[in-house]
């Protein structure tokens, strides 16, 4: 029996079958778990969608937003013991690749079930930049934004959406571009490292990086778009997560020992 997630962390936009996969879904910087609920109704009912909802946002505004990534990352990993009841794989976009590669490695460690990881649009080394964005200023983060390409960019002139935007997506873009990736023994488990085929910030040279972190396999795939390219055109990506995960349900990796 499904177990009760914390609604605080985690939100569910559809039904599915009792032995559907769980995907949990990890949004890009200044994203929300709202992000996935098109892809929920997509994968519904074969795989169960578990988007997080990171502090500092929407329902969570009165909390500050995490300007270290590997604070957000234990944050969450201690509220995931609730998902491990069953099948389990990651999706992260952008800085949420990030995450569900951290993730993945505590996962592993302590011997969760976790069947695929799929690394979208980030590779494991921030892009090289004269300055870092979470550093410039609001009109310059502004227009960096609209440079990543994919609806909704132009929002952040309104001043009012912007004066509640633009903190959160300093935090999370500070988080990203602060981090090193882990050094680690490749994952025993399938990763996919994903990407748009327009998209200059996270060009397909820097997610073929991803290749020395995989043990269990590697696939790279490339979909029309630019950075928020599942938003522009959903079905692609949809009908590769379900090719990918139908047979995650009889996975059983090796975990990671100490």
């Amino acid at each position: 029996m499904r177990q009760t997630l914390n609604k605080l962390w985690f939100r569910q936009y559809q039904r599915a079958r009792p032995d559907a996969v769980r995907l949990i879904c990890l949004p890009f910087a200044g994203g929300v778990a709202g992000n996935f609920y098109d892809l929920a109704q997509r994968l519904s009912p074969a795989v169960e969608v578990v988007a997080v909802q990171y502090p500092g946002r929407q329902d969570r505004l009165r909390e500050a937003p995490h300007e270290e990534l590997n604070a957000l990352c234990d944050a969450v990993f201690a509220e995931l013991p609730a998902v491990m009841d069953g099948p389990v794989a990651l999706f992260g976009h952008s800085y949420g690749a990030l995450i569900a590669y951290e993730l993945a490695c505590r996962m592993l460690q302590r011997g969760d079930r976790l069947c695929h990881i799929f690394l979208s649009a980030h590779g494991p080394q921030a892009a090289p930049r004269p300055e870092p964005v979470h550093k410039l200023s609001d009109s310059g983060l502004i227009a960096a934004v609209e440079g990543f390409g994919g609806p909704g960019a132009e929002l952040l002139r309104d001043p009012v959406l912007a004066e509640l935007a633009l903190p959160i997506l300093r935090a999370d873009l500070k988080a990203a571009e602060t981090h090193s990736v882990s050094a680690a023994a490749p994952l025993p488990v399938p990763v996919s490292a994903l990407f748009g085929e327009g998209d200059r910030r996270a060009p397909k040279e820097s997610l073929a990086q991803w290749r020395a972190f995989a043990g269990g396999g590697f696939d790279l795939q490339g979909f029309a778009g630019a950075h928020l390219y599942f938003q522009e055109r959903l079905e692609p990506l949809a009908e590769y997560l379900q090719e990918q995960l139908a047979d995650c349900r009889v996975r059983s990796p090796m975990p990671v020992t100490a």
